[in-house]
């Protein structure tokens, strides 16, 4: 299974450059953002590094010459889900080595420090979108994936306000009440409690995809 893993990574060593170019594309666009950039940062270079590998993976054919192998189909998904961490883990090393570039070379940016919860949150929403791809992905394969993983990677940006907005134009005292109950909830929460709710959903999540990704795998035709 590592050796998948590495397979991955290996033919992706041209693309590589991605992460960084992208860590300082983030620094500069999303730099308002304070702790969302990294999350930007992450979840942008998983979505570029797992989407290039699945690509170099439709072009090779390299599935039906894995399956021909002495290789258990459970092995190639759990391989796919292992190696979207050191993507994220270059994803965050991007992010890091674009603001520290910044801050040597006095380019007039606000530059905030990482906390373990910015961290947090961002593998978060890395599980969560390769939580909603991969099932699609392993039952309908690369090319009429696609779509949906674009569907996903431009959600993650524009989603948040999205919904935001459409919740402020509702006026039904019912789901208002639920909201402002809900919010007022989380601020008798702990900091250390909401990160394990969301840890939590996000592995419950994240365990539910492998499901259906082993299920829809073990039963596709090529």
């Amino acid at each position: 299974m590592i050796n998948l893993v590495w397979k991955d990574i290996i033919i992706l060593k041209k693309t590589l450059w991605y992460a960084p170019a992208y860590g300082f594309l983030v620094v500069f666009v999303f730099n308002h953002m304070n702790g969302g950039a990294l999350s930007a940062a992450t979840v942008g270079v998983t979505y570029l590094l797992m989407i290039q590998a699945c690509a170099r993976d439709d072009k090779n054919k390299s599935e039906v010459m894995l399956i021909s192998l002495p290789l258990r189909r459970r092995d190639i998904v759990f391989a796919k889900y292992l190696s979207i961490f050191p993507y994220a883990v270059l994803g965050i090393l991007s992010f890091l080595l674009a603001q520290n570039v910044v801050s040597l070379t006095g380019i007039p940016l606000t530059i905030n420090k990482l906390s373990l919860k910015e961290i947090v949150g961002a593998l978060i929403a890395m599980m969560g979108m390769i939580s909603f791809y991969y099932p699609v992905y392993f039952k309908l394969g690369f090319i009429r994936s696609n779509m949906v993983g674009m569907i996903l990677f431009f959600g993650y940006f524009f989603g948040v306000g999205l919904i935001g907005s459409g919740l402020q134009k509702i006026h039904n005292p019912l789901v208002h009440n639920l909201i402002q109950g809900f919010a007022k909830w989380l601020q008798t929460q702990a900091d250390w409690q909401i990160a394990f709710y969301l840890i939590s959903f996000a592995l419950t999540l994240l365990a539910a995809s492998i499901l259906l990704s082993l299920k829809f795998y073990s039963s596709r035709e090529f």
